[in-house]
Formats: C-alpha cells, structure tokens, sequence
C-alpha cells in the first residue's frame, strides 16, 4: 500500500493536472473569441487558405498569400469558414514553405473529413489554433501509478525523494568508464556514461550547454544493447527524440534495431524508420536488445502495447512535468534521466516559472538518485563560458580547447564605427543600451538595430543561417522578421537561415552570433511580466546559444525593475552581472 506521502503525492500530482485542464481550456477558448485580426496579429490565425491537393499519409496542402503564422510541426489546429467553434476539421500542422510561383503553401495531417468538402470550401478556409488536452491520458497513468507494484516501488518512492539508489557495481562502472574512455569520451562523459550504463535504477546526468549530452546519451545505448536490453527513449519533444535516435544511429550504424514509434513525420533528418505501432517493427520476436525512440503518450497509448523495456532514457528531463515523465516510467524499473536545472524548466499555465520548476522530473530526483555533470563544453568561447559557469554553475563548467580561443572571424571594416565595435572580435559579450521608455511587446527601434547588425554580418561574409536572433515576446519576433523582409541587401531564401524566435524554440540549437532582443522598457509592463521576462533559467539559455558573440539590446529600465519577489530580484543580479560582463557599445 502507498504511504502517507505517497498518497499526497499523488494527489498533489492530480490536482496539478485539473488544474493545467481548466487553464488550458479557459486559455484556448479566450483566443478563439477574440477578433479575427488580433488572432492573425498574434500568429495564431491564418487567412484565405485555399485547398490544392492531397499529399501521402493524409496530409492536404493548401496555398495562401501570406504566412505569419507560428504554428510548427505537430500544432494542433482547427479548420473553418469564419467560425472556429464550427470546424470544417481538425487536424495538425505538417510543415509550411513558399511555391515556385512565389505563394505560401502549408500542409496539414487530417483525419476526420474528406478532401471534397475541404475543396468546397473554396478560398473561405481560415486556420486557428486547436486544443489538445493530455488530462485524460495523465490521470490514467497516475493511477496506475498509484496502483501497480512498479508505481509503488521504484517510481512513487523516487519523486517522493524519500530513498537514495543502491548506487552501481564498482567494476561495472571502471568496466563502462574504461570503454568510454577508449572512444574518446572526456573524464566527466566517461563518469556520465558509467552511471547511466550500470544503474540498475535511477541516474541523473546533468549535460550544461555544449557538453555532449547526446553523445553520452547514445554511448550509454550502445553499452545496454551489448547487454541485450530493451530501450526506450522518450523526450518531451520529437526534435529531442529524433536527436538521440541519429546519435545512436550514428555510433552503431550497423545496427538495425532502432526505430520511431509515433505518428507520421516528414523530418528528413531522421535516419532511422518510423513505425505507426509496435508491432510493425518486429522487435517483439528478437531476442537481441533494441531501440525505440516515442513520445511519452505513444509510449502509455496502443501504439507501444505497452511494452515492457529495460531501461528508459528520458531526455530533456528538466522541462519534463512529473505525470508527463510517469506515462514513460511505467513501461520499465529502471530510469537515466538527462537534462538540466539550470537551463528551462517546464513549461505549466497554472503555475509561473519558479513554481514549474518545481515539477520538473530532473529538479524533483537532483538530490535522490545518483548524479554526474558533464563540466567541458564544445560550444562557448572562454568569454562566454566563463560569465555562464561563473553564474549558474559554480564555476565547474570549462570551455574545451577546441572551442575556447574561438572568435568572430570577418573580413574587412564596418560601415559605421558602432558597428565595428559591436562586431569585433575582442569582445564576445556586448551590450547595446537602447533609447527607448515605453515600450512593450515590441520595439522598433530595437528591430532596426537588429536588422543593421545582421546586414553588416552578411556583408562582411558570415552567414546567415550561422546568426539566430531571440526575444521574450512573439509580438518583437514578428516584427523583427518583417524588418529583416524589408531589407532588400539579400534575398528571401538566404534570410530563411536566420533563426528569429523565442528562447522556448532555440533551447537546443547553436550559432555564432545570438543577438537578444529585450524590446520591453515600460517600467509597469516589466513588473507585471517579472517572473516570465526575468527568469534566470532564460538568460542562462539565451547566452550558451552562442558560441563567440552575444550582443544583447536593452533599454536602461530594463535593469531597473523593483521587485516584491525575492526571486525576482536575485533573477534581475544575473542580467545586471552580464552587463558588467559585457562591453558596452552607444549607437
């Protein structure tokens, strides 16, 4: 029988996923009653859309003048006339991309009507933002959880942070460490990968920025298939999934026992096969051990069966909520979580930033299971490495010498002396104090600084697809984006390179150059929006993106927010120590 903590446990863990249901469906129908064109303003709309023709795997295209969406791969959304209360279908978003003749086309899974209805519609169809509610699927799996024997043995008594591991077999761990060590893995991945290799339950592995975490990932795969076990590798999201799957590929590229489970995918990049169901990928009559990447609702759904595994590894474990975590934790005893608390934690309506990360899988077990840190990074200049490792992680993080004399290498002079000097190779920290008071959402001001930035890396050779350009607020995204389309020293396809979002979409990527645009300078603006915009957890993320530049474009308030919050004001000492870290640049 669960304990008494257990049982509030669990009940904590329901009431956290009622209460995500009711803010989710108070939020999606909020949008949906607002006016057509603030939803389009906000790139949750799309206009005129006019169906064309069926692809493979149900997935119609469709053409539109225009596309300032920010709808990615797997949204779910909703197709209509003129009322999205009364749908013409539901589907989800596939991909988008431009035509030869210069239109924009999109591509949507669809499942519940046929195309011919579809076509009636003509050029009426508008697109708005659907719903996906995952209460259902997560109470389930809490009481199973709350149920089973594995539930009360191995997954309760974890996040309830009541035990500590039987920790690992002394010669097991030197027998993994030395393997890894003979394929060049350095002494923190080697300690990495021998945790998370000989576990018979539970390890943490903290990977910061640039540290090869992936690669640890799929060396710890390669040591459990040697051994024949059933692997399941699971992650909040399929770019995460599809990333360890080439990895493992990568390493063991004879074998042929790692697949996708999921619905269908057009990413190109994924090197392994992709399976709607268990059962069409033939492992279950293998007596050798195998791979099988999916999502933790595939993996709790008909689709696995409910395949038993040997070990799960859970990726991005930091922005993992508990139940999410627990649908993929049943399927096996025992656990390699990797991830890290100091990077974004996940991602709840209900609660802000400083209480989600208290149910995130990573922050619940640091202190309960055994734990190594990957501490050499492969990404960030000495500079850069330093400022971060300094103020998230103890000064533990060090650049490796591949990377650690790196700088911004271009040609010739700048065409304006504030350029030049944002853009020298001595200083990889630069801050640009902007002239503005009021701002909000969005800063033209600071769209144009960017935009004169960008122009000046393309015209002294570097690329763009090498620069990526993040903002607290969609609202300065889009703006920045239409500014960036303005500009006609390039064309459209090269700008396509230029990454411009929001830190939540660039967690996981790299450039050289990252420019972060802080667009708010309304001091009441900035104290209601405090624990989004703050959050040192963004900063950490937005700085290791890069691996020799950060110019970062604040006003003067932006650092003078006064905070009630405790948090909030040890939050706002990491911005103002990467000021002091930061040449300082007037325009």
């Amino acid at each position: 029988m669960p304990t008494n903590n257990q049982l509030a446990l669990y009940q904590e863990l329901k009431q956290l996923v009622a209460e995500e249901s009711r803010a989710l469906q108070a939020s999606h129908e909020k949008l949906l009653r607002m006016p057509v064109g603030k939803r389009v303003f906000q790139g949750k709309c799309l206009e005129r859309v006019t169906y064309r023709q069926k692809q493979d795997n149900n997935v119609l295209r469709f053409e539109c003048d225009e596309n300032l969406s920010e709808f990615r791969e797997g949204d779910p959304i909703v197709l209509h006339t003129g009322n999205p209360f009364e749908p013409v279908s539901y589907g989800n978003w596939v991909r988008d991309g431009e035509t030869f003749s210069g239109r924009e086309f999109v591509e949507i899974a669809v499942s519940d009507v046929g195309t011919q209805a579809i076509a009636a519609c003509g050029d009426s169809l508008m697109i708005d933002a659907g719903i996906f509610d995952p209460a259902p699927q997560l109470n389930r799996a809490l009481d199973e959880m709350g149920a089973s024997k594995r539930g009360q043995s191995r997954i309760l008594p974890l996040i309830e942070g009541k035990v500590q591991t039987d920790g690992v077999d002394p010669e097991e761990y030197d027998n993994a460490a030395t393997e890894a060590a003979t394929n060049n893995f350095n002494d923190s991945q080697q300690d990495g990968v021998a945790i998370g290799s000989t576990t018979d339950w539970c390890a943490l592995i903290q990977g910061p920025p640039g540290t090869g975490k992936t690669r640890v990932l799929a060396q710890i795969v390669r040591q459990r298939l040697a051994c024949g076990e059933r692997i399941l590798v699971t992650a909040c999201t399929h770019r995460a999934i599809h990333e360890a799957l080439n990895k493992i590929h990568g390493l063991n590229p004879e074998l042929e026992r790692v697949a996708k489970v999921g619905v269908y995918s057009i990413d190109q990049s994924l090197e392994v096969p992709v399976y709607d169901n268990y059962a069409e990928c033939g492992f279950d009559e293998s007596t050798e051990g195998y791979v099988i990447g999916a999502t933790p609702f595939t993996a709790f759904s008909s689709r696995l069966n409910r395949a038993e595994f040997d070990c799960v590894i859970i990726d991005e474990a930091s922005q993992m909520t508990l139940p999410l975590a627990i649908m993929a934790m049943l399927s096996a005893d025992c656990y390699v979580v990797i991830g890290d608390e100091k990077q974004l934690p996940p991602v709840l309506l209900s609660k802000c930033a400083f209480e989600a990360k208290n149910f995130g899988l990573f922050q619940r077990l640091r202190h309960v299971a055994e734990r190594e840190m990957l501490t050499t990074t492969y990404r960030m200049n000495h500079e850069i490495c330093r400022w971060v490792s300094s103020e998230f992680y103890s000064g533990e993080l060090e650049p490796h010498e591949g990377c650690r004399d790196n700088v911004l290498p271009l040609s010739g002079e700048a065409s304006q002396p504030w350029l030049n000097e944002a853009l020298s190779s001595e200083h990889s920290l630069v801050w640009i104090p902007t002239q503005v008071e009021n701002t909000r959402h969005y800063s033209m001001e600071e769209a144009d600084l960017v935009n004169q930035l960008i122009a000046e890396l393309h015209r002294r050779g570097h690329p763009l697809s090498d620069v990526g350009v993040i903002t607290p607020f969609r609202r300065q995204a889009r703006v920045i984006r239409q500014r960036l389309r303005q500009n006609r020293t390039w064309d459209r396809a090269d700008l396509q390179g230029v990454v411009v979002d929001t830190v939540e979409r660039m967690q996981g990527q790299e450039r050289s150059v990252i420019i972060l645009s802080t667009a708010a300078a309304d001091r009441r603006f900035l104290s209601a929006v405090e624990e989004f915009v703050y959050f040192p957890s963004r900063l950490n993320v937005i700085v290791s993106r890069a691996k020799v530049k950060v110019i970062v474009l604040a006003a003067e308030n932006f650092l003078q927010t006064v905070s009630a919050m405790d948090e909030v004001r040890e939050a706002i000492e990491h911005w103002r120590s990467l000021r002091e870290a930061s040449h300082v640049v007037d325009v």
